[in-house]
C-alpha cells in the first residue's frame, strides 16, 4: 500500500470513529475516498482548472516565467520542486502572490487568509508551510465534495 493510502485509510478510519457512518454502504469507504482523493468524482469548485488567462505564471524574476499553474492541485505540485527564488519572488515585500491569486482567481478567501500571513526566513521551510497548506485544503475539498457527491 503506497503512502497516501495508508494516509487516506487512517483518515477514513478515524472519521468512520468520530461519525459513526458509512458513506455508502455498497461501497468500500476507503475505495470511494481513494477515488475521491485522486480525482474520480466531481470536482469542487475550488479545485478547477482555470482558463490560461487567469493563470498563475509562477516567476523568477521580473522577467523569467518559469510554469503556468492552472489549478490549486498545480500549484501544490509546482510548489514542491520550484526553485527557491520564484517562492521568495512572490512572497516578499508585505505582498504574497499566491493569497491573492487564490482569492481573486480561484475564489477560496479562507485559504487565501491562511497563506496570506505566511512567513519564515527559512525559504525551504517557506515552501513546505505553503504546500502543506494547499495540500490540507485540496484533501479538505475533496472529501467535502465525496460527502455532498453521495449525500
Amino acid at each position: 500500500m503506497d503512502k497516501y493510502s495508508e494516509i487516506l485509510k487512517k483518515i477514513l478510519i478515524f472519521s468512520n470513529d468520530i461519525f459513526g457512518i458509512r458513506i455508502i454502504p455498497e461501497e468500500d469507504e476507503f475505495t470511494l475516498l481513494k477515488r475521491a482523493v485522486l480525482g474520480k468524482n466531481k470536482l469542487h469548485h475550488y479545485l478547477r482548472k482555470v482558463k490560461p488567462e487567469h493563470s498563475f505564471k509562477l516567476m523568477k524574476n521580473k522577467n523569467e516565467i518559469i510554469a503556468e499553474i492552472f489549478s490549486l492541485e498545480e500549484l501544490s505540485n509546482i510548489l514542491e520542486i520550484a526553485p527557491e527564488e520564484a517562492i521568495i519572488f512572490h512572497i516578499k515585500d508585505n505582498r504574497n502572490d499566491f493569497a491573492t491569486w487564490i482569492r481573486d482567481v480561484i475564489g477560496n478567501k479562507e485559504l487565501s487568509e491562511k497563506l496570506k500571513n505566511v512567513n519564515h526566513k527559512n525559504p525551504e521551510e517557506l515552501r513546505w508551510k505553503i504546500v502543506s497548506i494547499i495540500y490540507n485544503e485540496i484533501i479538505t475539498l475533496k472529501l467535502s465534495q465525496l460527502y455532498t457527491n453521495n449525500l
